[in-house]
């Protein structure tokens, strides 16, 4: 019983790592490209607008904050030039939040650098094996009830990847992690902290 929590817990840092180091590459990845504007806020709201225009309205129930901050981040991505907001022609009210065309250039480069990232960690064990863990991911992460059907670029490249499953999971790891510290009464623990 000890060694399967032992490894348990080994699979949950380990997941967290490489979610890490994931995002240090994206971001070194990105800062190379010279997009000086980015946030890591940007990537959840740049995915679901990947496909086609979302009314505004609809977003914070998709990113899963507050009206208020999925105001926020819309209005500083598209300061930063990567959305825009049109009229709704389906109802002639509400904006519809799209990519400009910096925006698409900058999720197919993160798309990229995610792919290139992936072909990294798919030499250590091996492209079959690799191939297994990376399918894994992609169950665990619709099992979980993580997925995003039709919301993710990386998805739609070649080779194709659900490496990036790893961040939801680590992310979901982490908020667990947070929410039983919190219920056991250490409210002045942050995210960073735990």
């Amino acid at each position: 019983m000890v060694e399967s929590v032992r490894s348990a817990d080994n699979l949950v840092h380990d997941l967290i790592a490489i979610a890490n180091d994931l995002r240090r590459h994206i971001d070194d990845a990105l800062a190379e490209r010279g997009y000086g504007h980015r946030r890591p806020g940007f990537a959840p709201l740049l995915s679901l607008v990947w496909q086609g225009g979302v009314p505004q309205g609809q977003l914070a129930a998709a990113l899963g904050v507050s009206p208020q901050a999925a105001s926020q981040t819309v209005g500083l991505a598209e300061r930063a030039g990567f959305v825009a907001r049109i009229p709704n022609p389906g109802d002639g009210r509400s904006k519809l939040v799209v990519l400009t065309d910096l925006g698409r250039a900058f999720v197919a480069d993160g798309a990229a650098a995610i792919t290139s990232r992936a072909a990294d960690y798919a030499a250590v064990p091996g492209a079959r094996r690799f191939a297994r863990f990376d399918a894994t991911l992609a169950r665990l992460r619709r099992g979980m009830g993580l997925a995003v059907a039709g919301h993710d670029p990386v998805a739609t490249l070649a080779p194709g990847t659900s490496i990036m499953s790893i961040s939801l999971l680590a992310g979901q790891a982490m908020q667990s992690l947070h929410d039983s510290m919190r219920s056991a009464g250490h409210r002045q623990i942050t995210g960073g902290q735990n």
